[in-house]
């Protein structure tokens, strides 16, 4: 039985933050006994990973180099004899590297959840050196992979691309929809679409107040959720308001009943400019929800376009509403892509799936670290990956 301590930003709720909350809490821990490092603070997360018994550190970081909290991550991985380090991002890697190399881990993984936007000397120099002590990198798409191969970040032979999963057991809820309707004051007939996301300059939401005002036109009872909270928030309420878009559009904050508001909704909809691999995008499609999305990062790789929902060109409000509108006025299209959907979540989008093949690539470099021959399990969970990484 091995150990391994994910490194994560913090647990507040974003996408990354999530991903290593499935992580830690769908490991074989049979074979894999996972706790988790927080670098900055906890979050709302947190509490996940205390109902599944998780243990969890939090460092604190107080800055961007900091040498103590480097310090006091080395003491816990020495002392939790930690065979595995596995860091989320740069704040991650930051600190993470140092620390693992400091303890002398056996295996050091990286996960990229996003695209490279920016090309900032520093990080790309970071990431570089980084690449020379790490065992191996993951990319939660084909989309992220190529960004980074591209922007010369990571060099293209131990990055390979082990794509997002979530456990669906939060999404199953048994909820009464009129119920919900009635509760946000939305009319049991409305078509509602729904939009999860942080109000961030990333998730454009611009273009989706432009489209709700096409799609309106043509569907005047249309009502769009809007559930998350950022820096934008102000902003985007007065540009709602400007465009005289009334109780059409509803801003809900954040909110930790998601799974109520996709089960009382109609469509999914993510306007993003940039992604790596949507975690609000595999939670919908394993609720059965259809979505629309822009074609951005790793999306086109779950949703199909005309099969289990559509996807639009980013900043296209026009194509975006127009898919909405479609979605509007053909209820069986709905059903369809809904069952479609949910196939595409199970065939390959499953917290246990994404486990699996990451649990392989440690048996790999935990073989390699100590000479020793693979198992028939491990070399099969590691042709798994292989096989999806080439599809």
């Amino acid at each position: 039985m091995a150990k391994v301590l994910h490194v994560v930003e913090s647990l507040e709720a974003g996408g990354a933050e999530r991903v290593v909350v499935e992580y830690a809490l769908a490991h074989d821990r049979s074979r894999y006994v996972p706790e988790v490092c927080a670098v900055l603070g906890a979050g709302p997360l947190a509490s996940a990973l205390d109902e599944g018994g998780v243990p969890l550190h939090v460092l604190r970081r107080r800055a961007k180099f900091d040498p103590v909290a480097i310090a006091r991550l080395a003491g816990i991985i020495r002392t939790g004899g930690f065979d595995v380090v596995h860091t989320h991002n740069f704040a991650a890697l930051s600190v993470g590297v140092a620390a693992a190399t400091l303890a002398g881990v056996p295996a050091l993984v990286r996960t990229e959840h996003n695209v490279v936007r920016r090309r900032f000397l520093f990080r790309s120099f970071l990431s570089r050196a980084a690449a020379l002590r790490e065992s191996a990198q993951v990319a939660v798409s084909e989309a992220v992979r190529r960004s980074h191969i591209e922007a010369g970040r990571i060099p293209p032979d131990r990055f390979v691309t082990i794509r997002n999963g979530i456990d669906d057991a939060r999404m199953r809820v048994t909820v009464d929809r009129d119920a919900v309707r009635d509760e946000l004051g939305v009319a049991r007939g409305a078509f509602v679409v729904l939009t999860v996301a942080s109000l961030t300059p990333q998730k454009d939401y611009g273009n989706l107040l432009a489209a709700a005002v096409e799609a309106l036109r043509s569907v005047p009872d249309a009502v769009f959720l809007i559930v998350g909270r950022g820096r934008l928030e102000e902003r985007l309420v007065a540009e709602a308001r400007r465009l005289d878009l009334g109780d059409s559009v509803r801003f809900l904050g954040r909110r930790l009943d998601v799974p109520r508001l996709a089960s009382a909704s109609d469509v999914f909809a993510l306007p993003s400019a940039w992604e790596g691999l949507p975690i609000t995008i595999l939670e919908m499609i394993a609720a059965g929800l259809p979505c629309v999305a822009t074609a951005v990062g790793g999306v086109p790789e779950v949703v199909e376009d005309g099969k289990s929902g559509f996807v639009v060109p980013p900043h296209d409000s026009s194509a975006l509403a127009e898919r909405v509108v479609l979605l509007a006025n053909d209820p069986d299209a709905r059903r369809a892509m809904a069952v479609r959907a949910r196939e595409t979540y199970e065939r390959g989008f499953t917290a246990a799936h994404m486990a699996r093949q990451t649990e392989a690539l440690y048996d790999m470099l935990l073989a390699r670290a100590f000479g020793r021959t693979m198992s028939e399990r491990a070399r099969a969970n590691l042709e798994e990956s292989r096989s999806a990484h080439a599809a």
